[in-house]
C-alpha cells in the first residue's frame, strides 16, 4: 500500500522548530544525500545545502547519525544528522558557527556589564562612604584650626560612634583637660600677680615708710615745716594707692604716684637730681598696672644717679604708636656694665626688690607676651628703661 503526503504539508510540520534563529536550517534527506524536504525554496538554503552535499552524502553512508564542521562562504557551520531506521532518511541540522556562539557571547557580554555596573555601584557607594568620612574628618579639623591663643578650646559635636567618633571623644577630653589647666594657670598668675603686688606694698609700707619717717624726723629737726607737709601729703597718697583693692589705674595717676614718690626722694636726696616729665593729655584714657613704674624709678635713683658727682636728669617719656603705649624712663646716670645687663633681666636680679624680671612678667600677663621690658644702657652715659604695653582704654 502507497500513501502519498505533499512535500510541503510535511515541512509545515517541523518548519516551526527553529525559526531558522541564528541562520539555522532544517532539512529531511534520503540514503544518498538528496533532499526530500527542506527549505529549498528559499536560494539561499539552496546554495548552503549544495556546498555541503557531498560531505553530508558521504557522512550519511558511514554513520547513521552524528556531526561535522563544513566550511560554507568562508564560515564554519556545524551540521548534525540522524538517521530514521525504517526508511534510511536522515534529518539534518545545519547552524553556522556564529549562531552557536550567539548565546554564549551573549552570556559573556551578560557577565561583563554585570560586572561593570557591579563595580560603577562599588565605586560609588565607596565615593559616599569615603565622602561621609572625609567630610567628618575636615569637620574635625577646622574646629582644631578655629582654636585660637585666646579663649577655651571648643568642642566637637560627635555624631556617629565610630572611629572617628572615638577620635572625636579624645579630642573633647583633650580639650577638657587644656581648658581646666589654661584656667588653672590664670588662677595662678593671678594669685602670683596678687603676692607681687603685697610684696610690693610691703616694701613701701616699711622699707620706704622707715625712710620717709626718717626724713621727716630731720626735717623736724631743722625746723622746716612747709616741707614736712609736702612730705606727708605725698606719703598719704601714696599709702592710699597701695591700700586700694584696684590693680589697674590710669597712666596719668601713675604718673602722679611717681610724682609724689620723686618728691620724697629728692627731700631725701637733698635735691640731687631732677625729673622731667613728657606726657600728652590722653594719658588719662589709658590704663596701666598700679605701681609698675615706680620700681623702674628707684633703680634709676639708686643704681644710676646716687654715685654721681653731678645733678642726676631722669626723664619720663609716655609715647603712643599704632597698637602700642611705650614708657621710657631715661637717667643720664653710671650707666650698666655689658656683663651686668645681660643679669638685669634675670629672675634674681638684686637691683631691686621687685625686679625688672617681675615687671616684665607683670606687663606679660596683662597685655601679652609681645610685651614687656626692654633696658639700653652705654656706661658712663646713663640707662634707658623702655615698658612697652598694650592699648587698654578706660572705658
Amino acid at each position: 500500500m502507497v500513501i502519498s503526503i505533499s512535500e510541503k504539508n510535511l515541512y509545515n510540520c517541523y518548519k516551526d522548530i527553529t525559526k531558522k534563529q541564528y541562520g539555522t536550517m532544517i532539512y529531511i534527506v534520503d540514503e544518498y544525500g538528496n533532499q526530500v524536504s527542506g527549505m529549498y525554496e528559499e536560494k539561499e538554503d539552496r546554495r548552503v545545502y549544495t556546498q555541503i552535499y557531498n560531505e553530508l552524502a558521504n557522512q550519511i553512508k558511514k554513520n547513521s547519525g552524528g556531526y561535522f564542521f563544513a566550511d560554507v562562504d568562508g564560515k564554519q557551520h556545524l551540521i548534525t544528522f540522524s538517521t530514521i531506521y525504517r526508511n534510511n532518511w536522515s534529518i539534518v541540522h545545519i547552524m553556522p558557527f556564529d549562531g552557536l556562539m550567539a548565546p554564549i557571547n551573549f552570556l559573556r557580554l551578560s557577565i561583563v556589564i554585570a560586572i561593570m555596573v557591579a563595580f560603577s555601584i562599588a565605586l560609588f557607594v565607596s565615593f559616599l562612604i569615603s565622602k561621609n568620612i572625609t567630610k567628618r574628618l575636615h569637620k574635625l579639623r577646622n574646629v582644631m584650626l578655629q582654636q585660637g591663643e585666646d579663649g577655651p578650646m571648643a568642642h566637637v559635636v560627635i555624631d556617629y560612634e565610630d572611629e572617628i567618633g572615638d577620635l572625636a571623644v579624645g579630642y573633647n577630653q583633650m580639650a577638657d583637660r587644656i581648658n581646666n589647666y589654661s584656667k588653672m594657670l590664670v588662677e595662678e598668675q593671678k594669685k602670683k600677680r596678687e603676692m607681687e603686688l603685697s610684696f610690693l606694698q610691703i616694701q613701701i609700707n616699711s622699707h620706704f615708710l622707715y625712710n620717709t619717717l626718717n626724713s621727716i624726723k630731720i626735717l623736724a629737726r631743722f625746723k622746716m615745716v612747709d616741707k614736712i607737709g609736702g612730705l606727708i601729703t605725698s606719703l598719704v597718697k601714696l599709702l592710699k594707692l597701695t591700700s586700694s583693692k584696684t590693680d589697674l589705674i590710669t597712666i596719668e595717676q601713675e604718673i602722679e604716684n611717681i610724682k609724689h614718690y620723686v618728691y620724697i626722694q629728692k627731700i631725701r636726696y637733698l635735691d640731687r637730681f631732677e625729673v622731667f616729665y613728657d606726657c600728652k593729655p590722653w594719658v588719662s584714657e589709658y590704663l596701666i598696672p598700679k605701681l609698675l613704674l615706680q620700681p623702674i624709678i628707684e633703680n634709676a635713683i639708686f643704681h644710676g644717679i646716687s654715685d654721681l658727682q653731678e645733678k642726676g636728669i631722669i626723664t619720663v617719656l609716655v609715647e603712643k604708636k599704632e597698637n602700642y603705649i611705650f614708657i621710657k624712663i631715661r637717667d643720664n646716670g653710671m650707666g650698666i656694665p655689658e656683663d651686668v645687663l645681660k643679669n638685669v633681666m634675670a629672675k634674681y636680679s638684686k637691683m631691686n626688690h621687685v625686679g625688672l624680671h617681675n615687671i616684665d612678667e607683670r606687663v606679660k600677663i596683662y597685655f601679652g607676651q609681645e610685651y614687656g621690658v626692654s633696658i639700653e644702657s652705654e656706661v658712663g652715659k646713663g640707662t634707658t628703661v623702655t615698658v612697652k604695653i598694650g592699648i587698654l582704654p578706660v572705658h
